[in-house]
């Protein structure tokens, strides 16, 4: 009985990830990094509710007003209400940030656990494809698909996806190459487990850890990227507000009307700082060496 009770008051072990949310909450940039994440999916959930007028309402007699109580970020070049613009435009940036973050890391992840678990020959082919795809000028690419491939948001969200799984592939087939040297993973040989079923089910739950923080930057890149689309005018066409779009509809005006570009550049900038700020942390929290 007293052997019982010991065992009893003596407190659990940690896990690997209690241990990881422990010190991703000591880090403080991260922390507020995620504050303001969630602060900004819930502005862009909220939009419809919250919006003072809808977002492509055009009051041809309210152009480029300056901010005021009645347009509190001020009126775009067709009268639009900024603020109303900048939370919508913020689903459509979110929605193709994560979207092609999804679409990328799913990519990656199959080609570099493929390619580190296989070996020999396909490796060698999914690695010099990557590489390929490293050496190509990205906006250039990003340009010239844009043309090509038709599709709205569907067709920005693949255009990106196409061309950021490398670095993920690449993380992937590091970890699964490591990881295939595993006793457990020899036990499940010995068992008669199937490769399939060793790669799937015991190797990549392992490599969760870099992925994780991998695909949490890689929203940020997206971000801007979608935004270097739109400011170019490859990426989300009109009415439709996109934080990219709003810059590039307030180029002509960055002297005569500043807050035009002010706003959506800060909505940007905002964003991507505070998930690289999550993305910084999760990479420290979830690496195994980190104290």
């Amino acid at each position: 009985m007293q052997v019982a009770k010991a065992a009893a008051a003596q407190p659990k072990a940690d896990t690997q990830w209690s241990l990881a949310w422990k010190k991703f909450r000591r880090n403080r940039l991260a922390v507020a990094g995620a504050v303001v994440l969630i602060v900004i999916v819930l502005l862009a959930l909220l939009a419809p509710w919250i919006s003072p007028y809808p977002p492509n309402a055009i009051h041809p007699s309210q152009q480029v007003l300056p901010p005021s109580w009645q347009h509190l970020l001020g009126t775009d070049t067709d009268g639009r209400d900024v603020l109303s613009r900048l939370l919508y435009g913020a689903r459509i940036s979110l929605l193709i940030g994560f979207s092609s973050m999804l679409s990328a890391v799913l990519l990656g992840t199959v080609i570099g656990a493929i390619a580190g678990f296989v070996g020999g020959a396909i490796d060698a082919v999914l690695m010099r494809l990557t590489d390929l795809m490293l050496s190509f000028p990205l906006y250039l690419i990003l340009f010239v698909l844009s043309v090509i491939i038709s599709g709205g948001i569907t067709k920005i969200v693949v255009i990106i996806a196409i061309l950021s799984w490398m670095y993920t592939a690449r993380i992937v087939r590091a970890e699964v190459l490591q990881l295939r040297q595993e006793l457990y993973v020899e036990a499940a040989q010995a068992l008669g487990a199937s490769r399939r079923r060793i790669l799937w089910r015991h190797v990549l739950p392992n490599a969760l850890a870099p992925l994780i923080a991998n695909a949490t930057l890689l929203v940020g890149n997206n971000i801007i990227t979608e935004s270097v689309l739109s400011f170019f005018g490859f990426g989300v066409q009109p009415p439709t507000a996109s934080w990219g779009s709003m810059l590039q509809n307030a180029q002509s005006f960055v002297i005569s009307a500043p807050w035009l570009a002010a706003f959506p550049g800060l909505a940007i900038l905002i964003t991507v700082l505070a998930v690289n700020f999550i993305g910084d942390g999760l990479r420290d929290a979830l690496d195994p060496r980190g104290r």
